[in-house]
């Protein structure tokens, strides 16, 4: 029988084969949860492994808010929503909201989706030291979801629980399309970490040349 550990590791370096072959020896992996709580198919699309979270959700997984938002199946979405409009601003047992989870795995429909049935743009997950959809959005690289979040009232200046703005973790990761997008949409630069720190501060530290300019203009 193979081990859950063994099988989430083959679910985040992509190996079909493997995870199949895993299924037919103990069909019960297929909805099977980590140590955090994170489904089957959360586990594969954290790692940026789409086609095996499609896989497991063609195999029979169960499929639901949470699923459906790191997928970006917007009609199942939708479907939810229509009966549970409830549960729109829930976080999923991994800590995430479902707006967090479209966000971060740069699902543009469903990120709209959501907005149309009022999630939050500024509700923090648990996870990630609270972080806010804008900074999920951060972690796609996605500037047009970045952008509709701010349309729909999402506050740039909101931080995680270590206070850190979506701008720090842009500026941290270098990514200057996002830094750029942030700055145009109004992110303040001067907003201090818990560290001390601002955005400029650690794009410094982290040697994000790209990025330093425009912070310091």
């Amino acid at each position: 029988m193979p081990s859950k550990a063994e099988y989430f590791d083959a679910l985040r370096v992509g190996d079909l084969s493997l995870v199949r072959s895993m299924i037919e020896s103990d069909p019960s992996l297929v909805d099977a949860r980590d140590i955090h709580g994170s489904h089957a198919i959360q586990v594969a699309c954290y790692a940026r492994q789409l086609a095996m979270g499609e896989f497991l959700a063609a195999r029979g997984a169960k499929h639901d808010m949470w699923t459906a938002s790191v997928l970006g199946h917007e009609a199942v979405v939708r479907g939810w929503l229509n009966e549970f409009p409830g549960v729109v601003n829930d976080a999923s047992m991994d800590g995430f909201t479902p707006l967090g989870l479209a966000a971060m795995l740069g699902h543009g429909p469903t990120v709209d989706t959501l907005l149309q049935y009022r999630a939050d743009p500024n509700r923090p997950g648990p996870a990630l030291c609270g972080a806010r959809p804008v900074h999920m959005a951060v972690l796609s690289g996605n500037s047009r979801i970045l952008l509709s979040l701010v349309r729909n009232g999402a506050q740039l200046a909101g931080t995680t629980s270590d206070g850190a703005t979506a701008l720090h973790w842009a500026a941290y990761a270098g990514h200057s399309g996002l830094v750029h997008a942030l700055l145009s949409l109004g992110a303040p630069k001067d907003v201090l970490n818990k560290r001390g720190q601002s955005a400029l501060d650690l794009a410094q530290a982290a040697g994000k040349r790209d990025v330093v300019p425009l912070l310091a203009a």
